[in-house]
């Protein structure tokens, strides 16, 4: 049976994140704004980073951030990690993207690459304010209970579909042996039902592969 570690709410879900926005800007400066069935594909899935990068901002802030400020009062403000300024960076970028979609010129597409560009930046050096400081903070002062009802907290709320997509680019973003770590820190502190309940609703929506890969993760986890 895998050892695992205490739970990180953030170490995975960072690394897809990243993963997912650093591909496609490399993708957005080789992009034909021409083909229009390139400039769809490309739409669709910078829509879904767009909803996943908004969905982890919305977990933070309703759940993650208030553990964190009731053990360290204003830690949020003294870390720099509050989301007002990612947030309205991500608005100049989208709309930036809306206007190479509907008129797609190379002038626009090399608009919206550059304002990625700054988006990039400006979310990666978010992140790493991010992590690993906060999760290293709750370790120091919170419970293993407590770090799991805050985490069964939020997965029961997050959309199956966006759970899914998640978990397809922590897939590709990283380790076996990271991925046993933070699903077995998850099985570990997460109540039995709503650890059922995540990876029920999870392997509904999930592509064949990327399902089995998931199981095979949760069943080595289980010793099984």
């Amino acid at each position: 049976m895998t050892t695992p570690q205490r739970d990180d709410f953030f170490t995975l879900v960072h690394k897809a994140l990243r993963g997912g926005l650093l591909t496609l800007y490399v993708e957005a400066g080789r992009l034909d704004w021409q083909d229009a069935d390139v400039v769809a594909e490309y739409a669709r899935r910078w829509d879904r980073i767009v909803t996943l990068f908004r969905s982890h901002a919305v977990v933070e802030d309703t759940y993650i951030w208030p553990l964190l400020e009731a053990k360290r009062p204003g830690a949020v403000a003294q870390m720099g990690i509050a989301h007002e300024p990612v947030e309205s960076d991500l608005d100049v970028v989208d709309a930036a993207m809306q206007v190479a979609v509907k008129m797609p010129t190379h002038a626009n597409g090399l608009t919206f690459y550059r304002a990625l560009g700054w988006f990039t930046a400006d979310m990666l050096d978010h992140l790493g304010a991010e992590e690993p400081a906060v999760m290293e903070m709750l370790w120091a002062t919170c419970t293993d209970e407590e770090i799991g009802r805050v985490r069964a907290q939020f997965m029961s709320t997050m959309d199956p579909q966006e759970s899914a997509w998640t978990f397809e680019l922590i897939l590709t973003t990283s380790s076996r042996v990271e991925q046993l770590a933070v699903v077995g820190g998850m099985h570990a502190v997460m109540p039995a039902e709503a650890f059922a309940g995540w990876l029920g609703g999870l392997s509904k929506v999930l592509p064949p592969e990327a399902n089995a890969q998931l199981i095979s993760v949760v069943d080595e986890v289980a010793g099984g």
